[in-house]
């Protein structure tokens, strides 16, 4: 089983005490972690890597990336990424949400 665990978030200060969580457990090292700040790099990682990773930690309002991205609610990104994660892609990789948000719909959409 890969131990490679994808970050996506767009506060990077935020992701490195997960990080160091992550690396006080023996089976993991830094070159284990990939880190991506908008919605358009995670999309392209996940399409081509998404067998790779053992975990992925989605910031559900993370920023789109580029201009020529248009999702209908982009305050919650991170609710496209996590769709095409389970549906489009089919992948059962665990995934982790980190949000704010308290819409109900939002979060009975992300168990």
């Amino acid at each position: 089983m890969n131990k490679k665990v994808l970050f996506i978030d767009d506060e990077k200060w935020f992701y490195e005490p997960i990080f160091d969580r992550f690396l006080d457990i023996e089976e993991y090292r830094k070159e284990q972690f990939d880190y991506v700040e908008d919605v358009e790099t995670a999309l392209q990682k996940i399409d081509s890597e998404i067998e790779n990773y053992s975990i992925i930690i989605i910031d559900i309002r993370i920023k789109l990336g580029s201009k020529d991205l248009v999702i209908e609610d982009s305050s919650n990104a991170g609710m496209h990424l996590l769709n095409f994660i389970r549906n489009i892609k089919k992948s059962t990789v665990p995934i982790i949400c980190l949000t704010v948000v308290r819409n109900p719909t939002y979060i009975n959409e992300m168990q």
